[in-house]
């Protein structure tokens, strides 16, 4: 007959280890580990940046013009241009600048209607659609005007790459044998304000191979360029 285990002494180290865990119901959870995880989402709001202002494509910073050409020239009710410059259009000719504008050198513009004028003169020449930004500045002595147009051009060639299949379908292309053989591929190349002209011209270059449907030889390859100027 097995004698049952002696229990254990209150006094014996061992006895710890038979004493029953302590159980968290959800509740007591719940109140150790939201704040932990509050404290973590509020850390992590404080590293992302700040949401920045939007800024229109054609953001300019300039002092009022009419402030400027009164203190540079006092006095002057109506004011001659005396020249007209651009800065930044390397690519693009002067002369279809010049084109937007709607006074010449020589020209006389009233000084209250100066500001109106020359922002009217920049959306024009802004809406050509080739510049990122255009800005627009102006300098008086003794009454002539030296009127300053800024320019950043834009990216004017963008190459696309051609690539397409042969076949009816890509299952039909899968199944034949020499498939790399009935790729059609290429290059297309456009250019924008060609010559600095606000011109657009392009090349098409294409090498491709199909099969005859009349017999089963495969015709020598094409490779071919087109050229086309839309003026």
């Amino acid at each position: 007959m097995l004698n049952p285990e002696p229990a254990a002494s209150p006094h014996c180290p061992c006895a710890s280890s038979f004493q029953p865990k302590r159980q968290f119901s959800i509740h007591q959870l719940t109140r150790k580990i939201l704040p932990v995880f509050a404290g973590l989402l509020i850390l992590l709001l404080g590293y992302l940046p700040a949401a920045a202002t939007p800024v229109p494509p054609d953001s300019v910073r300039r002092a009022p013009l009419d402030s400027l050409v009164r203190a540079q020239c006092p006095g002057y009710p109506v004011l001659r241009v005396a020249s007209i410059l651009f800065v930044g259009n390397e690519v693009t000719k002067e002369r279809i600048l010049r084109a937007e504008l709607d006074f010449r050198e020589g020209d006389t513009v009233s000084a209250p209607t100066l500001t109106h004028r020359l922002e009217a003169n920049r959306l024009r020449v802004f809406n050509l659609q080739l510049f990122h930004h255009v800005l627009t500045q102006v300098v008086c002595r003794n009454g002539e005007l030296t009127v300053l147009f800024s320019v950043q051009e834009r990216w004017y060639t963008f190459p696309v790459p051609i690539l397409s299949l042969a076949d009816r379908n890509f299952r039909s292309w899968l199944d034949r044998p020499d498939r790399w053989r009935r790729v059609d591929y290429g290059l297309h190349v456009e250019r924008k304000n060609f010559r600095g002209a606000t011109k657009k011209f392009g090349v098409i270059c294409s090498w491709a191979s199909t099969a005859s449907m009349s017999s089963s030889t495969i015709r020598p390859a094409m490779a071919s360029c087109v050229a086309w100027d839309l003026g």
